[in-house]
């Protein structure tokens, strides 16, 4: 604990509903010359009084302020001074009602095992089995270890700098492949930038070929992303990171064994949040920068004219020029190719998260308003010249989407080359739960898809869609809210769900 009071009694309230026979409770002291500090540690302090059941409670009060990682340190060292095994909740992570009985579980299974480093009780990404699984990345959101492997993380501190410094070749591995910044904030910790015990606990389990036992579940939630931190901001008025809201059954594996294909998922699901932060970064820049260079050009900042001399810019009285509607968007993701005539609107998306160099291909004059997306495990969308994807409308690939030249597509489209779900009933059940649960799609390559081809000169009418494995032909018309599920003949209109020919034959207006 530290100066949260609020957020540490919600989690002590959950810790009383267990009623462990021992409690030990840390606080680490106030800063210097911080208003409020001293005050809100106290209140922290007083939160021992709450502790009304048949409990042997021991506290760790310090009076100066060793912040976020020795801080944390210091407090675990001192309760593995006491304890064999245990676990250790921050005043932000809530534990779910399992947590402690799958703790003690995964001791008595693999507290003696060497490469057990670490349980978890938060689940980046969920499993469909209720059996516990390994990974080698370790948590901070509600965990347990043993005084041996602490006490080892503790010799093997001091080499940490020297080590990472001496193996270069290793921090791609580190970050999982070059998919999350840990080696940066590995970096940014040794030279006492940030201040975290974690990402040091992390380098001790990867350099020992250690694993992290998880939950098939989440069975923490973070309740501190809301600007009260001394590292986390506010990130919205919901709570961060929903767990299961029921007591769970966890069953334990036979030995220990890292399940890759979850470390997979893992891995995807950081690479998408490590793009988001990214984007963020990269506007906050792009903001800053603007405002900069029209502050500068405000207060008419002499500039350099071809001959060299210094002149100084002009306040033009003369009218702006117009905008074009919908000024072409230039902030694009890894993979999308355009023509240097193909206009980007304000409103238009792109998800590349197949991560292919080529995901996306967009022709002369083409102009976007709607979202295009490539699934993780694929996808290939590629549009020609003098095309138009209206506002709202959505291409989604897992195969591939190729359309000609000349296409209108209308608002509100979809276009989808894949089923999205799994068709069997039980795996779309786990599926569909572990979206909802915020722990990503659960079997997205047991999804059906197929190619869609869209040939030269179609017009796709308002709130149509068309599905996996469909070739419509040149000049055909798909009327406003036609679902075609079946090929177009060249030059037919088709019309209704599912979408049939009400006319062949070229003309000018839908006839039935």
């Amino acid at each position: 604990m530290f100066n949260r009071p609020n957020h540490a009694a919600r989690v002590l309230e959950a810790v009383a509903n267990a009623k462990p026979e021992r409690l030990f409770l840390a606080v680490d002291g106030p800063r210097e010359g911080v208003p409020g500090d001293l005050s809100a540690v106290e209140a922290c302090r007083a939160l021992v009084s709450r502790v009304d059941w048949d409990c042997d409670v021991r506290t760790r009060f310090r009076n100066g302020n060793l912040g976020c990682c020795e801080g944390m340190i210091d407090a675990v060292s001192w309760f593995f001074e006491q304890v064999e095994h245990g676990v250790v909740l921050e005043d932000d992570c809530l534990p779910n009602e399992t947590f402690f009985s799958y703790a003690a579980a995964v001791f008595d299974s693999f507290g003696e095992e060497p490469r057990f480093k670490q349980l978890s009780g938060y689940a980046h990404v969920g499993s469909a089995s209720d059996e516990v699984y390994f990974l080698p990345l370790t948590s901070a959101w509600g965990w347990g270890t043993t005084r041996r492997v602490w006490q080892d993380f503790l010799r093997q501190r001091d080499g940490f700098a020297a080590d990472f410094e001496a193996h270069p070749e290793l921090h791609r591995d580190f970050d999982l492949g070059d998919i999350y910044p840990y080696a940066e904030m590995f970096r940014h910790s040794i030279r006492n930038k940030v201040s975290s015990w974690a990402v040091l606990f992390y380098w001790y389990v990867f350099r020992s070929g250690g694993v992290v036992a998880y939950p098939p579940q989440n069975l923490i939630q973070n309740i501190g992303f809301d600007g009260s931190g001394t590292h986390g901001k506010a990130v919205s008025s919901v709570v961060r990171a929903s767990f299961a809201p029921d007591a769970l059954v966890v069953r334990m594996p036979a030995s220990v064994r890292l399940d890759e294909s979850l470390l997979a998922e893992v891995r995807r699901s950081l690479d998408q949040k490590n793009e988001k932060r990214e984007r963020r970064g990269r506007s906050v820049k792009i903001s800053l920068l603007d405002k900069i260079l029209k502050r500068l050009v405000r207060r008419g900042l002499r500039l350099i004219e071809a001959d060299g001399r210094p002149r100084r810019k002009k306040r033009a009285r003369s009218r702006k020029p117009e905008r074009k509607m919908d000024e072409a968007v230039r902030k694009v993701p890894h993979g999308v190719k355009l023509d240097p005539t193909t206009v980007l609107h304000e409103m238009a998306s792109f998800q590349n998260l197949s991560k292919q160099d080529d995901a996306f291909v967009l022709g002369a004059n083409t102009h976007i308003r709607g979202e295009l997306l490539t699934f993780w495990n694929g996808g290939r969308i590629e549009m020609g010249d003098n095309c138009y994807l209206g506002g709202g409308s959505r291409i989604w690939s897992q195969a591939s989407i190729r359309i000609g030249n000349d296409v209108l597509i209308s608002h509100l489209v979809d276009i989808h080359d894949t089923d999205g779900h799994p068709v069997d009933a039980e795996e779309r059940v786990r599926d569909g739960r572990a979206i909802l649960q915020g722990r990503g799609c659960l079997t997205p390559t047991k999804t059906a898809s197929a190619p869609i081809v869209i040939e030269d000169k179609v017009w796709i009418g308002f709130k149509a869609s068309v599905l996996k494995g469909v070739r419509i032909g040149e000049g055909a018309i798909v009327a406003a809210g036609a679902v075609v599920v079946r090929d177009v003949p060249p030059y037919a209109v088709v019309a209704g769900n599912p979408a049939v020919v009400v006319r062949v034959g070229g003309g000018s207006s839908l006839e039935s």
